[in-house]
């Protein structure tokens, strides 16, 4: 019998907004006009993080926070600054789709994302929506522990005032994946700029190919009154 769900959250980058091949692109490209060491898997693992998780890292991986520092002050004014309010990041597949779905059949549902508030604002003022289609939102500035930890889904569960366990988590990161099926949620991965590998399959309770496949499962699986 197929595990039945009353809520569904979602993680943002990657999942809703295309942004991690714009953020590969663009943290590239700002290593490499700085003069930083650039490195593809170090980039992919940082995939889901929090901020704050993600610079500690790379203060490792580079050995100085300075570098850090000069890396994301060009990132910033590349990605941030220019390519979102240029509308240059755009929506997935399915995003206004499984939104209006869930909003139109009043099914609980949150953002768990590992940005902070200004890049959720960003990703979707900016691709015509005048306000955030959330009303429950946990960000990255708001955990202790970032994923594969599950606290952030956690989080969004008691927001919403379910169990953890009766939620599906829609992810696409290694990390993300991971802090799903941590967490004992439903896991439904929508690979997007990481190919699945056997650790995030195994994680997964099902694989989905967009957004729109994702919304029939919603409806397949939700608990109805």
């Amino acid at each position: 019998m197929k595990k039945k769900i009353k809520a569904v959250i979602f993680d943002m980058d990657g999942v809703l907004i295309d942004s991690e091949i714009s953020g590969y692109k663009y943290y590239k490209q700002a290593s490499l006009d700085v003069g930083a060491k650039w490195d593809e898997d170090m980039y992919l693992s940082t995939l889901g993080m929090t901020f704050a998780d993600s610079d500690r890292k790379y203060i490792e991986f580079y050995g100085s926070k300075d570098i850090l520092d000069k890396v994301v002050q060009r990132y910033h004014v590349l990605f941030f600054d220019d390519a979102y309010p240029n509308g240059d990041v755009p929506l997935k597949k399915g995003c206004r789709e499984v939104i209006e779905y869930v909003q139109e059949n009043n099914i609980p549902y949150c953002l768990a994302t590992g940005s902070p508030m200004y890049v959720v604002d960003l990703s979707f003022l900016n691709q015509g929506y005048d306000k955030v289609p959330f009303k429950h939102i946990v960000n990255g500035d708001e955990v202790e522990n970032g994923k594969p930890h599950p606290e952030i889904f956690i989080k969004a569960a008691k927001l919403m005032g379910v169990d953890v366990e009766d939620c599906m988590v829609v992810e696409d990161s290694r990390n993300g994946i991971k802090a799903a099926h941590n967490a004992n949620a439903l896991a439904v991965l929508v690979p997007d700029i990481i190919k699945p590998d056997e650790e995030m399959i195994s994680n997964a309770d099902y694989i989905k190919n967009d957004l729109l496949e994702v919304r029939d499962l919603i409806a397949e699986l939700i608990i109805k009154d």
